[in-house]
């Protein structure tokens, strides 16, 4: 009876999760020296490219509300007495 009460909290959780997974990689991909989201990160501010910079925060932004979306979805297929208006 419990399991979908509990569930809660870890569906938000995971679900605010994802945009680290995508924007948070930049340690990783540093030390093991792979190409990708967080070398651009580095990369572009350490040319001073604003362009590039604002590029990955809105980039981050918008995976950021794409996990809220998702996270609420997952709420109110969780808990049926979740109303959404």
């Amino acid at each position: 009876h419990a399991l979908r009460t509990s569930l809660i909290p870890v569906a938000t959780s995971v679900a605010f999760s994802i945009p680290g997974v995508f924007v948070g990689a930049v340690m990783t991909e540093k030390i093991f020296g792979w190409n990708g989201m967080g070398q651009y990160t580095v990369d572009t501010i350490s040319n001073n490219d604003v362009n590039g910079a604002v590029a990955v925060a809105a980039f981050g932004a918008v995976v950021t509300a794409v996990g809220a979306v998702l996270s609420d979805i997952l709420i109110v297929a969780l808990d049926p007495r979740v109303r959404v208006n």
